[in-house]
């Protein structure tokens, strides 16, 4: 028999507050609940993890604190199945949501879909989004971007990586060049290693708001 997870109901009652720093707790909280799913320790009812992903995706659609919003796309990014891609994309496709959103969106759906997940049309979505956003001005959502086309294998995006990889001097907050992060993607695709250009934690660093 699946047991509640006592402190997913305190995180999703947190979530639930009104106070902006009870909401952004209550999305923290939910990191480690989503990775708990993906590993399978201590699974949970369906009925609760269902409610954790809503309460995750409405606090990521429409939450009026930045923090609480990139706290949500963190957590969902966490969530490694396929429908945590459906609630990231509208983030990334959001022209008006903050570059720190999107940018963690971004990541979150390279993490959340990686080179096999996801339905045909999910993955084209996808991928459009993605192309989309390596044009952006905002350089968070550019890397992010490049980093989960990568992921993707969204390699007909490749003549656009190329073009970064030769004059996007710009570097990602708390990361390096996206031009440096392009070229790793096309080196990738090439050989099959991606350069190692951080501590091994620097990956599941979350996309800062700006202070």
């Amino acid at each position: 028999m699946r047991r509640r997870d006592r402190g997913a109901d305190r995180a999703l009652a947190h979530l639930a507050s009104s106070d902006p720093a009870e909401r952004l707790r209550g999305a923290d909280a939910l990191v480690d609940f989503a990775f708990r799913i993906t590993v399978r320790v201590g699974q949970p009812p369906r009925r609760q993890v269902d409610r954790a992903y809503a309460a995750l995706r409405s606090a990521l659609a429409r939450d009026p604190s930045l923090e609480v919003r990139v706290a949500a796309a963190y957590a969902l990014s966490h969530w490694h199945q396929a429908r945590a891609a459906r609630a990231l994309l509208p983030a990334l496709e959001n022209e008006r949501e903050a570059a720190a959103v999107r940018g963690q969106a971004a990541e979150g759906i390279g993490w959340t879909l990686g080179a096999d997940r996801g339905a045909p049309d999910l993955r084209e979505r996808a991928r459009r989004a993605l192309g989309a956003g390596l044009e952006s001005p905002h350089v968070e959502v550019r890397f992010w971007c490049v980093y989960a086309a990568g992921h993707l294998a969204a390699k007909e995006l490749a003549p656009k990586l190329a073009a970064l990889a030769e004059r996007d001097d710009a570097v990602c907050p708390n990361m390096w060049a996206v031009k440096d992060e392009a070229a790793d993607v096309l080196s990738y695709w090439d050989a099959g290693g991606w350069q190692d250009r951080s501590p091994d934690s620097m990956r599941d660093v979350r996309v800062k708001p700006p202070s």
